[in-house]
């Protein structure tokens, strides 16, 4: 399981970060404007007989911090076109598969910043 986490990280890395900062879990103190942070909820492995498993399925939630509702959905929506549908080797990880999910938008008051939480579900072949 780790290897899928580690990889899909890359992956999301390699195709995001240039639209938008994007951190594993949570972003550094004091990181300002607009900003992602995934997490990696599960990943389920194909589950096959006496071998190790050659895909995995993880469902991923990209979440973007904003300082408006606009900018939140935006980014969103930047972020949606790169990863629905998304086929192709990413950074060194092959995405079998990328599908979006679900997204809703709410106000963090801790923050006070606009969230969009992006569901994915992505899957990797292990080469």
């Amino acid at each position: 399981m780790s290897n899928a986490v580690s990889d899909i990280g890359k992956a999301l890395h390699s195709l995001i970060d240039a639209t938008v900062s994007i951190y594993p879990t949570v972003a550094p103190q004091n990181t300002s404007g607009t900003y992602a942070v995934y997490d990696i909820l599960r990943v389920e492995p194909d589950m096959v007989k006496q071998e190790v498993s050659w895909a995995d399925d993880a469902t991923v939630l990209v979440t973007i911090y904003a300082n408006t509702r606009a900018l939140a959905q935006t980014a969103a929506k930047a972020i949606r076109t790169i990863l629905d549908q998304y086929n192709g080797t990413a950074g060194t990880v092959y995405i079998d598969s990328a599908y979006f999910v679900t997204e809703q938008t709410e106000w963090d008051e801790d923050l006070k910043k606009y969230i969009t939480i992006t569901e994915y579900l992505i899957r990797t072949l292990n080469t």
